[in-house]
C-alpha cells in the first residue's frame, strides 16, 4: 500500500470468479448499486484472503501478481459511475465524479467508501419507474461539505461504530501500521482495568469486526497492519482527551507489562509511542531511547538512531547525570557518532564538547569520541594529512603502534603485505574460514581497528599506497588475532585487491575476496556493501566473474551501502554498475550518458567531491566518443577541463589518465601508441586492481600493435610484446572477461609475425565472440583491425570492405559518431 494508490494482488485463477460475480450482478439490475456494493465487499473479502496467501507462494504451486492501481482521476471515476449504476446522463455523472476526486483524492478504496456512504445516508435515490439512480449534487456538496478530506471521511465511519470498537481501534492506532495480537491484547486487557465502561467483547470478535468493515487486514501470522495509513490516521483522532497523555499511557503500559523478549521485538514501537506522548524527564526512559539507538545503530538506521539518542539526552536532566553517568556517557556517544554519520559535524561537536569537556570522565571513556572525531576529519573535511597524525597520536594512547618509523613506511608495507598473503595462503578454506575466527568482542581493539581503517581511507584518499597497504594489513592481522570486527570483511577485501593489483597473484586474490565475502556475511551482513564492492571491481573480475554476473552484486552492494549511511561506497558501486562495467560490456553509450547527471546530482548532495570529478571525467569520454567534432580526441569539453582542476584533487584526477587513452585509442590511433609508450601503466599503478585497468591495458595493447605493424619499428613490438604476454598470463589465470583481449592481440602478433593464416583465424575467432557477447565497441574494432589486416597485408579490398563496412555497423551501434565519420571516408577511399 501507498497513501496515493492500492496494491492489487491476484492470484492465478481468481479471474473467472469475478467474471461469474460480474454476470450475476449484470442478469440482476433492481438495485443495480446494492448488487454492485455486494461485489466490491465479496471482492474485498477475497483479496484480504489471496493477500494472506501471498508468503505461501515458495511452498505452493500457484503464480501471484501485484498490479499497482494509481489514484483515480475524473474521467475513472465518470466511468465507475456510469457502468455502476446506470447513469445516462453525461453531465451530472461528470459533475459528481469531479466532487468525489475533490472529496477522496482519487484513491480508489475512498471513492468506494464515498459511493458507500452516500447510499447509506440515503443520498442516492432509486427511481423505480424509470430504472435509474437519481441524487441532488448541491445537497451532496452541502453534506459532505465537513468531509472535505478522506480522514475525516474516514472518521465518520469509525464514530458509527460501537464504542468499544472505537476504543479498541485507538489502541490498535498507537501501536503502527502494523501490530501483533498479543501486544493490542496486553494493552487492551490492561485498558479494562482502568476504565470501567469498557465492555467485555472478546478481542477476537473485536479484531473481526475491524477486518469486517475494512479497517485490517491480515499481514502474518497472529498480525494485522491497517489497510490504509489514512484510516490508522483516523482512528487517532477518536481520542476524547490530549491524545498525547492517550499515547503515554499506552506506551507505559507496554513497557511495563512486555516481557524481555517481546520488549526487544517491539522496541521501536514502544519508544516511538512513548516518546509522542507528554513524557517528562525521567531516566527510565531516557535509557528505553538508549537501547533503541543501539538497535537502530545495529541494523545500520542511521537517523532513526541518532533520533533516539536525541531523545534520550533530552529526557535527562542536568542534576542527573552523576546518578545516571554511564548512560548520559553512552547517550551522547552514540548521538556524536550517529550525526557525524550523518554529516551533521556541528551536532556531533556539540555533542562531543558536552562529554570532552568534563573531567569526570578517564580518556579511554572519552576515547570513542575521539575516534569518531578523527573519522569527520576525513571523511566530511577531507584533511587527510591531518586525520593521519590524529589517528596515530590516538593509536598511541591506547598502545598501539602503527608504523616503525615514517621513513621506513614502503618498506614496512612491503614486509607486511608479504607476510600478511602468506599467512592466508595456509588458511582453510573460505566457506568454513569465517567460523575459526569467531567474533571480536574487545573493545579496545574494535577503536583500533577503526582508527587504522581512517589511516588507511586517509592515506587512500591522498594516494600514498604503502601506508594504505600497511593499514590494510594491520587490520587484516587484527581480525585474525582477535576475531571479526565491523569491516573486517572490507579489510580483507582490500588485501585481495593488494593482492591481484600489486603482485598480480589472481589465484590468492580470489581465495582471500572468498574469505572477505565469508567474513562479512557470518559478522555484519547488513554493512556487506563495500566488501561486495571492492570484491567484484577489484577483484573477482580478474579472476572467477564475468561482467555481466557482476552487475547485480554490484547492485546489492549500492542498496547495502546507502541503508547503513556509507554514501561513498554506494555511489562507487552505483557508478561501476551504471557507467564503469556497461562501458566495459560495450553497451551503446546513449544508454550510459543518460546515468551521469542522475549520478552527479546524487553525489553533489553528499559532497563528494572525489566522485564528482571523476564521474565527469568518464562523462566528457563518453560525449567525446559520441560527438563528431575535430578535437574530440582530446578530453576537454562542458563537463571536464584541466584548467578547471582546482588544488589538489588525488582521487579524481586518477580516471583522467584512462579517459584520454581511451580516446586517443579509437579516434587517433597513432597518438596513442605514443602516448602508450610515455605514459606507460600509469593508470593501473594509481588504481592497482580497479577493473577499468583490464581494458585501459588491452587498448594499449591495441594501440601498440597498430604501429608495429605501420612501421615495425621495436619501439613499439617490445611494448606491444609485453601486454599480450600480460593478458596472456591473466587468462590461463583463470579471467572469464580477457578471451577475445588475448585473441585480437594473438592475431595482430601473428600478423606482425607473417603468420597470415593463423591470424586469420585469430581474427575470425575474436570477432565472433565479441559478436556474441554483444560487446559492440569491440566487435567493430576487431572488425576494424581485421580490415587493416586483409587491405595491407593479404591486399583483398573486396574482403577488407566487407569487414569495414562491419566495423562502421558496430561503431554506430555503439554510437561513436566520430569513429563512424573516420570509416566512412576509408571507405571511400577503398572502393573509389
Amino acid at each position: 500500500q501507498c497513501k496515493s494508490s492500492r496494491t492489487i494482488t491476484m492470484a492465478e485463477n481468481s479471474a473467472p470468479n469475478a467474471r461469474v460475480k460480474a454476470r450475476k450482478a449484470k442478469r440482476n439490475r433492481s438495485s443495480p448499486l446494492a448488487i454492485s456494493s455486494d461485489l466490491a465487499d465479496e471482492n474485498s473479502v477475497l483479496a484480504n484472503k489471496i493477500l494472506g496467501l501471498k508468503d505461501k507462494t515458495t511452498t505452493h504451486s500457484f503464480n501471484m501478481t501485484e498490479l499497482k492501481i494509481e489514484s483515480l482521476n475524473a474521467d475513472d471515476i465518470c466511468s465507475i459511475i456510469k457502468s455502476q449504476i446506470s447513469a445516462d446522463d453525461d453531465a451530472s455523472a461528470k459533475e459528481l465524479a469531479a466532487l468525489c476526486v475533490k472529496r477522496t483524492m482519487g484513491n480508489p478504496h475512498f471513492v468506494l467508501e464515498f459511493l458507500k456512504m452516500l447510499k447509506n445516508e440515503g443520498l442516492f435515490t432509486y427511481d423505480a419507474e424509470t430504472r435509474r439512480w437519481k441524487w441532488d449534487l448541491s445537497q451532496i456538496e452541502q453534506v459532505t461539505m465537513s468531509t472535505a478530506n478522506v480522514i475525516i471521511l474516514l472518521l465518520c465511519k469509525i464514530q458509527k461504530m460501537p464504542t468499544q470498537v472505537q476504543r479498541f481501534m485507538q489502541y490498535a492506532a498507537c501501536l503502527g501500521s502494523s501490530f501483533s495480537v498479543p501486544t493490542l491484547g496486553l494493552i487492551w486487557n490492561r485498558s479494562k482495568m482502568f476504565r470501567s465502561n469498557v465492555s467485555d467483547e472478546p478481542l477476537e470478535k473485536l479484531i473481526d469486526i475491524a477486518e469486517e468493515n475494512y479497517f485490517f487486514e491480515k499481514c502474518g501470522t497472529n498480525r494485522y497492519r491497517w489497510v490504509h495509513d489514512k484510516v490508522q490516521e483516523a482512528a487517532l483522532l477518536l481520542s476524547k482527551k490530549s491524545m498525547s497523555s492517550f499515547q503515554l499511557d499506552v506506551g507505559s503500559s507496554l513497557y511495563y507489562s512486555l516481557d524481555e523478549k517481546s520488549l526487544e521485538e517491539e522496541l521501536f514501537n514502544v519508544a516511538d509511542i512513548i516518546n509522542s506522548g507528554n513524557v517528562k524527564k525521567r531516566p527510565e526512559f531516557a535509557r528505553l531511547n538508549l537501547r533503541a539507538a543501539e538497535k537502530a545503530r545495529g541494523i545500520y538506521a542511521i537517523q532513526s538512531a541518532a533520533n533516539y539518542a536525541a531523545k534520550g539526552i533530552e529526557l535527562l536532566q542536568d542534576a542527573e547525570v552523576m546518578e545516571n553517568r554511564s548512560l548520559w556517557l553512552r547517550l551522547y556517544t552514540i548521538g556524536s557518532e550517529m550525526e557525524f554519520a550523518l554529516g551533521n559535524g556541528e551536532k556531533a561537536e556539540l555533542y562531543s564538547r558536552e562529554v570532552l569537556t568534563r573531567d569526570t570522565y578517564s580518556k579511554m571513556e572519552k576515547m570513542p569520541l575521539k575516534v569518531a572525531a578523527a573519522r569527520k576529519l576525513a571523511l566530511v573535511d577531507s584533511k587527510h594529512d591531518e586525520t593521519i597524525e590524529v589517528c596515530l597520536e590516538l593509536l598511541r594512547t591506547l598502545g598501539y603502534a602503527l608504523l616503525w618509523n615514517k621513513t621506513t613506511i614502503p618498506l614496512q608495507a612491503f614486509v607486511e603485505v608479504h607476510r600478511t598473503i602468506r599467512k592466508l595462503k595456509g588458511a582453510p578454506a573460505p566457506e568454513v574460514f569465517s567460523a575459526s575466527l569467531g567474533q571480536m568482542t574487545d573493545e579496545k581493539q574494535q577503536m583500533c581497528m577503526r582508527l587504522i581503517g581512517t589511516v588507511g581511507y586517509a592515506a587512500y584518499r591522498s594516494n600514498r599506497m604503502p601506508l594504505y597497504a600497511l593499514s590494510i594489513c594491520r587490520n587484516v592481522q587484527i581480525t585474525l588475532k582477535c576475531g571479526m570486527g565491523k569491516d573486517s570483511g572490507v579489510n580483507f577485501a582490500s588485501l585481495g585487491m593488494i593482492t591481484s593489483g600489486f603482485k598480480g597473484d589472481f589465484e590468492t586474490a580470489a581465495k582471500i575476496t572468498e574469505m572477505a565475502l565469508s567474513i562479512q556475511k557470518a559478522s555484519h551482513p547488513a554493512r556487506k556493501g563495500g566488501c561486495l564492492y571492492i570484491s567484484y571491481a577489484y577483484n573477482l573480475v580478474w579472476s572467477k566473474a564475468s561482467f555481466h554476473s557482476s552487475l547485480r552484486p554490484l547492485f546489492d552492494a549500492y542498496a547495502s551501502a546507502i541503508r547503513v549511511g556509507n554514501t561513498a561506497f554506494a555511489l562507487w558501486s552505483l557508478t561501476a554498475q551504471r557507467v564503469w562495467f556497461p562501458y566495459m560490456m560495450g553497451m551503446p553509450l546513449r544508454h550510459i550518458l543518460k546515468e551521469f547527471s542522475i549520478l552527479q546530482s546524487q553525489m553533489e548532495e553528499f559532497s563528494l567531491r572525489g566522485h564528482v570529478l571523476m564521474l565527469r571525467v568518464c562523462w566528457q569520454m563518453i560525449i567525446n566518443l559520441t560527438c563528431g567534432g575535430p578535437n574530440a580526441h582530446e578530453l576537454e569539453g562542458d563537463k571536464f577541463s584541466r584548467s578547471s582542476l582546482i588544488g589538489e584533487q588525488p582521487l579524481g584526477v586518477r580516471m583522467i589518465p584512462f579517459a584520454e587513452g581511451e580516446l586517443l585509442v579509437f579516434l587517433n590511433p597513432v597518438q596513442a601508441a605514443e602516448r602508450a609508450i610515455a605514459v606507460g601503466n600509469k593508470f593501473t599503478k594509481l588504481m592497482p586492481g580497479f577493473c577499468l585497468g583490464m581494458i585501459e591495458t588491452f587498448h594499449r595493447g591495441v594501440a601498440l600493435y597498430v604501429m608495429a605493424r605501420k612501421t615495425r619499428r621495436r619501439k613499439y613490438r617490445v611494448h606491444a610484446n609485453k601486454i599480450r604476454k600480460r593478458i596472456k598470463k591473466w587468462l590461463l589465470a583463470g579471467n572469464p572477461n580477457v578471451e577475445s583481449y588475448s585473441l585480437v592481440l594473438e592475431a595482430e602478433h601473428s600478423a606482425l609475425n607473417r603468420s597470415y593464416a593463423k591470424a586469420e583465424k585469430q581474427y575470425a575467432a575474436a570477432i565472433s565472440l565479441a559478436s556474441r557477447t554483444d560487446h559492440l565497441h569491440h566487435a567493430a574494432l576487431f572488425n576494424e583491425r581485421y580490415a587493416d589486416f586483409l587491405r595491407n597485408e593479404r591486399k583483398d579490398s573486396e574482403k577488407a570492405v566487407h569487414y569495414l563496412n562491419e566495423a562502421i555497423r558496430f561503431y554506430d551501434l555503439w554510437g561513436a559518431t566520430k569513429k563512424v565519420k573516420t570509416l566512412k571516408s576509408l571507405l571511400s577511399d577503398c572502393t573509389g
